[in-house]
């Protein structure tokens, strides 16, 4: 009888045991789930985004033709300009040229004092500028811009003259010089533009560009007046302005160095064939000579150059 109680109290407390368990089992929280990959970045392709789907957002710099594309076409070369030599050019410069040259001999044949005359000339000049530019391709291949300039130049020249003078029985030499300041020439430029790029290959292309804008001009000249003895009576200055549209068109060979740099030459006309002109003179004292009355007309413009250097294209 004492047996069979201590085998049902033994199977009423394994009956708590468990029951003790489960529910212990039910109250403790479940295992937080592990965290999700990040997505990866692929170069060109774009974003894994979670569920499966491709972020579409380029994560390049668009090529230059591309939409999105700011193109600076002259960070740093060279430029040539009819009667202005070679020069540095960029978006902001200083130019020295220095050029002399020396006419013929002119011999002069006397019975009595023969000579002979050599001249040289030294001219001197800088250039001063600042010219920005910038161009945007709004659809595939095609670019609107602009170019603002602003140019001034100005020196002086110096003619030296030498003077052989042969008598019996000796050889003289006298020499003289004169000096004098060029004319100062200060210029301002606006123009818009449209262009094209035709691509050749993956790294050669042209670019063709035409611009309609505005062009001022202002050209200054000092000349000394002087008397039969030699001696400087007054100084002239005439200044000269022209104004008015101009067309300028130039066509760029371009090749890609990087995607984002590339070298660049590019000839370029600039001309008007419709202007007005003003010329005005002014006398240091006294009244202007009858031949120099002031005026205004017509005028034109036409400037033939070819610049070469490096640009870049980025996105913003």
């Amino acid at each position: 009888m004492s047996h069979a109680r201590i085998l049902v109290a033994a199977s009423v407390s394994s009956l708590v045991l468990l029951s003790a368990g489960m529910a212990s089992a039910q109250l403790a929280p479940a295992p937080a789930p592990a965290p999700a990959p990040a997505p990866v970045a692929t170069a060109g392709v774009g974003v894994q985004a979670p569920g499966g789907a491709l972020d579409a957002t380029p994560v390049t710099n668009p090529d230059i033709g591309d939409p999105g594309a700011f193109v600076i076409d002259q960070v740093s070369g060279f430029r040539g300009r009819v009667g202005g030599g070679v020069q540095y050019y960029g978006p902001v410069g200083l130019a020295y040229n220095n050029f002399s040259t020396t006419l013929a001999p002119q011999i002069t044949l006397s019975s009595t004092n023969p000579n002979i005359t050599t001249t040289e000339t030294t001219i001197k000049s800088y250039s001063i500028w600042l010219a920005p530019s910038l161009d945007y391709f709004f659809i595939q291949n095609v670019s609107v811009g602009g170019l603002f300039a602003v140019d001034t130049s100005f020196g002086s020249a110096e003619s030296k003259t030498n003077t052989q003078t042969f008598s019996a029985a000796t050889v003289s030499n006298s020499s003289s010089s004169t000096k004098g300041d060029l004319p100062t020439v200060t210029s301002f430029t606006l123009i818009p533009r449209v262009g094209y790029l035709l691509r050749i290959n993956d790294r050669l292309s042209f670019w063709p560009r035409l611009g309609v804008g505005y062009f001022y001009g202002s050209n200054a000249n000092v000349a000394a007046q002087t008397s039969a003895d030699g001696k400087t009576t007054q100084n002239i200055t005439t200044n000269t302005n022209v104004k008015g549209m101009i067309l300028q068109l130039d066509v760029g060979l371009i090749y890609q160095i990087t995607d984002n740099v590339f070298f660049r030459v590019a000839p370029s006309v600039t001309f008007s064939n419709q202007g007005s002109g003003k010329v005005e003179y002014t006398a240091s004292s006294g009244t202007l000579p009858a031949d120099k009355q002031n005026g205004s007309g017509d005028g034109s413009v036409f400037q033939f150059e070819i610049s070469s250097g490096f640009g870049a294209n980025f996105s913003l």
